[in-house]
């Protein structure tokens, strides 16, 4: 670059990088360190605050080149307008994020991954009660009677498909007798046929989580808004994400996530009707002990 290039007024240069879309390097070198010293010269914010306003700000630099226009004004006056306004733009962006971080650190924003019992818990349960233990014809020494009783607790251990794992299915495989591998097959089956809740309830999950944080973030706006116009637009917003949050709430609260008679009997290939007769008694027969347990202990 000839010496002449630096006696030009910085005005003059951007207007000849507009011209010839050359000089935009030394444009950058001249004007970097004042957009990264402008956010502590402004507002006496700390080193990382310019180095994160710098990398925010030095995309659009040619773009601001670019579209000056000179009408009577400098370009020095022009960056030095921009610079005050995306500073604001980078510090409105900077309160979201932070906002946002701190709303999703909530303890009650985060669901925790709830599982069931395990399968030797609730064979434990039924065993250290003596009539559960009769209906799932267990003798005193914890073993299953006859394979009425083996199938009995197979099917209903399998009404909760979902939350068994290796451990709970090698369980299974030793109290009942049932090939290992045959129930990995049947429970992986089962859990298949329940993609589609699965992905329903991942869904209206994220939908519910999201209407909590737009709710949480509003509500903060709202505590530290004054301004009356801008209260009732944050009202309704906060209205509208918790209509939103108890739609997906009780959409939730609806899907199913126990395999269906159906798809159980044929499996086992026999009839649903067989299937809905097993669960009918095993009902009414689980119905009688809890009314038992509630008189017992009222």
């Amino acid at each position: 670059m000839n010496l002449c290039y630096y006696e030009k007024t910085l005005t003059e240069r951007v207007l000849d990088f507009q011209r010839t879309g050359k000089g935009f390097c030394t444009l950058l070198d001249d004007l970097c360190l004042k957009i990264y010293r402008y956010p502590k010269a402004k507002y006496g914010l700390s080193d990382d605050d310019c180095g994160n306003f710098y990398l925010f700000f030095i995309p659009k630099l040619k773009k601001i080149a670019q579209t000056y226009k000179n009408a009577g004004s400098t370009f020095e006056t022009y960056f030095n307008s921009v610079l005050f306004w995306k500073l604001k733009a980078y510090l409105n962006k900077q309160s979201v994020f932070n906002h946002t971080w701190k709303t999703s650190a909530l303890y009650d924003f985060w669901e925790p991954e709830q599982k069931g019992n395990s399968v030797l818990k609730i064979y434990l349960q039924i065993v250290e009660d003596s009539t559960l233990a009769d209906i799932f014809m267990i003798n005193r020494n914890g073993k299953m009677k006859n394979e009425a009783g083996k199938k009995q607790f197979l099917l209903f251990i399998l009404k909760k498909a979902k939350d068994l794992d290796l451990e709970d299915i090698s369980f299974i495989s030793n109290i009942t007798g049932y090939d290992y591998y045959w129930l990995i097959e049947i429970v992986e089956k089962l859990k298949d046929s329940l993609s589609c809740q699965f992905q329903r309830l991942a869904r209206f999950r994220a939908r519910r989580n999201r209407a909590f944080w737009r709710l949480k973030f509003f509500e903060k706006q709202l505590n530290n808004e004054t301004d009356k116009r801008q209260k009732a637009r944050l009202k309704e917003k906060i209205e509208r994400a918790r209509e939103t949050m108890k739609t997906a709430m009780d959409i939730i609260s609806r899907i199913r996530l126990a395999p269906t008679h159906r798809k159980i009997a044929a499996l086992f290939n026999v009839p649903k009707g067989t299937i809905d007769s097993l669960f009918l008694r095993l009902r009414k027969k689980l119905k009688r002990v809890y009314k038992q347990q509630k008189k017992q202990y009222a």
